[in-house]
């Protein structure tokens, strides 16, 4: 499997309705930083709500990088419909979605379907999916990156 390696540092321009990643984002260099507006999520430290989709529709994005919340074989789940909407506001902008999840992020799911693996480019983990989501993801071209591992 492929490895992630850095992007450069500049120049950057992102949108973003994580307070922790305006946070990072904002102490760097060459970055032009934008949030979402909307109503604060304290649990998640994140802007959402009609507000923040409004933003999101009238941006267009080459790259979304999206945090999963819980990924099963049928694709991405959701805690909230907030959240769902959201993250679908964005992914329909987006010219590629790259989604990120740890290990502790595979073989869950939450009540709202955010989508199917259609819907994703590429994958960067730090373990590989079982067997039944890797041959989801397979069956459908996402490219699956894993993190942390040493470049072949």
């Amino acid at each position: 499997m492929p490895t992630a390696v850095p992007m450069p540092a500049s120049p950057l321009h992102a949108v973003t309705n994580s307070i922790d990643i305006a946070e990072l984002l904002g102490k760097r260099d060459g970055v032009e930083l934008h949030l979402t507006g909307g109503q604060f999520n304290p649990w998640q430290r994140s802007l959402e709500g009609a507000q923040a989709r409004q933003a999101i529709a009238q941006c267009q994005f080459d790259k979304l990088v999206l945090g999963a919340c819980a990924i099963d074989p049928l694709g991405l789940t959701c805690p909230s419909g907030d959240e769902a909407a959201l993250k679908g506001a964005m992914m329909r902008q987006a010219s590629q979605v790259i989604v990120v999840a740890d290990a502790s992020k595979f073989g869950k799911a939450f009540l709202h379907r955010l989508c199917t693996f259609e819907g994703v480019d590429l994958l960067v983990t730090d373990t590989a999916p079982s067997a039944a989501t890797a041959a989801a993801l397979a069956a459908v071209g996402v490219e699956v990156v894993l993190a942390g591992t040493a470049a072949q």
